[in-house]
């Protein structure tokens, strides 16, 4: 045979050989077992990302479940406030929006009651009433101090 022949026939049977040793089992089973073990990895990695996701978006919403409990109005009532509600159920903050005989809504911790006013005093004094002197009227309110030094009152 010429030798260009010999070399078309050589080139020929190549591809097909390379071919032919990519297909054998042997190559294809470890190939498999390769891409198992990598499969397997990566699920593994994926499955602790997706848990590491989870406790984190569980400590965000817990952290904000504390702050909407903290915010709430409900943990003001359980320290002993408690809130004013007018008739259309709008919140009392000013006894100046209020007259005697205004129906109210009083909630306390653990439950509410409904009162009706009957009389409003604004700093102390009677709604619709020009400021008194600062000295009560009344004798028996005027504040005394005991003599002792300190200024300060006794609380018994």
């Amino acid at each position: 045979m010429a030798p260009q022949r010999l070399a078309l026939r050589h080139h020929r049977q190549h591809p097909r050989q390379r071919l032919d040793a990519r297909l054998r089992p042997a190559p294809l089973r470890q190939r498999v077992v390769q891409c198992g073990k990598e499969v397997e990895t990566l699920g593994a990695r994926a499955a602790q990302a997706l848990c590491n996701r989870i406790a984190t978006q569980r400590n965000r919403l817990d952290g904000h479940a504390k702050m909407l409990v903290s915010l709430s109005y409900q943990s003001v009532l359980q320290r002993g406030f408690a809130v004013v509600r007018d008739a259309q159920g709008r919140t009392v903050r000013e006894a100046a929006h209020l007259h005697a005989g205004d129906a109210l809504e009083v909630e306390f911790r653990d439950g509410r009651a409904d009162v009706e006013t009957r009389s409003v005093r604004v700093n102390g004094e009677p709604r619709g009433q020009p400021p008194r002197a600062s000295a009560p009227a009344n004798p028996s309110l005027r504040r005394t101090r005991r003599s002792g030094g300190s200024g300060q009152g006794s609380l018994f």
